[in-house]
């Protein structure tokens, strides 16, 4: 093992259609890899739940997941999701209680609080 964690893109489109969730499964070819599953964090505004989080996790077989907090890449994708405020409350209430290892990453200059 070399130490390197991977970190799945978003497997919103494997949660939403699951004939792409294949895709995702890397677990054979890296069975001893820590494997992060990862779904945009508002995406818990529209409707997930820690069913959706567990399907993401379990779909991989990931050791954890990452919700990621993407405002910038959200605000100028034609299809993004920019209803933010509530996120980080709802990671709280909802993905971290319930999952054991679950990793809010902020990224393109969005801290917490803005999340």
């Amino acid at each position: 093992m070399a130490g390197i964690a991977m970190g799945l893109g978003s497997q919103r489109a494997a949660i939403e259609n699951p004939a792409l969730a294949p895709t995702f499964q890397v677990r054979a070819v890296a069975p001893t890899t820590v494997l992060l599953a990862n779904l945009g964090a508002v995406q818990l505004n529209y409707g997930y739940t820690v069913d959706h989080c567990r399907r993401a996790v379990e779909m991989i077989e990931a050791d954890a997941l990452i919700l990621h907090f993407n405002a910038l890449q959200e605000a100028v994708q034609p299809e993004g999701d920019t209803i933010l405020a509530a996120c980080w409350p709802r990671w709280k209430r909802s993905a971290r209680p319930y999952l054991c290892r679950s990793l809010p990453k902020r990224s393109a200059g969005a801290s917490l609080r803005t999340a």
